[in-house]
């Protein structure tokens, strides 16, 4: 069970806006209670917003509800915020020439909320030698989870700059320093 504090101010004629911020994706309940006293002199609104697409909430008769019983409301996660995703495996560091290597992503909202997926998200590989050529665009699958499949194979040994680019932002946890090693000797 979660909290979540909230701010009432009058706007006059009776009304109320209320503000709360949850910042916990999921199911919450919120009941609104008018009176003075304790809980038990309190009493519930109860009824339906007639008409829910405008800024006002006119609650009309309609729903019965029992005392305590409060309205459901379901919290979805916010926006992508690439510096809470969060990336893993021994690929973001270590890799063989030659070899495909791999890392996931998880993509979060500022509250760390997983996402659901559908975010444009690239990856690439700079050599950090001199004069060692142009950058290397890496794959990534969309899980549509929240999750992606990072990849890359890349042919010659030395160190790399990996960048995960979210939208328009570096995120992730990146740049890494990727070491890629010589791979086997051919036989």
């Amino acid at each position: 069970s979660v909290l979540v504090s909230a701010s009432v101010f009058g706007a006059g004629e009776g009304k109320y806006t209320v503000q709360y911020l949850p910042v916990i994706a999921g199911q919450y309940t919120i009941s609104v209670l008018v009176g003075r006293g304790g809980r038990e002199y309190q009493d519930l609104i109860s009824g339906v917003d007639s008409n829910p697409a405008n800024e006002e909430h006119e609650f009309e008769p309609g729903v019965q509800r029992a005392k305590g019983e409060g309205f459901t409301v379901t919290v979805i996660p916010g926006i992508t915020h690439p510096p809470s995703w969060i990336s893993s495996g021994d690929a973001l560091s270590l890799s063989t020439a030659g070899a495909t290597a791999q890392f996931e992503l998880i993509a979060r909202d500022e509250y760390g909320n997983k996402r659901p997926g559908g975010d444009h998200v690239e990856v690439v590989l700079e050599s950090l030698s001199e004069g060692s050529g142009e950058a290397v665009s890496g794959a990534v699958t969309d899980r549509s989870d929240g999750s992606y499949l990072g990849s890359y194979r890349l042919s010659q040994a030395g160190a790399y700059r990996l960048v995960v680019r979210i939208g328009t932002e570096i995120g992730a946890g990146a740049p890494f320093t990727v070491v890629v090693e010589s791979g086997p000797a051919a036989e």
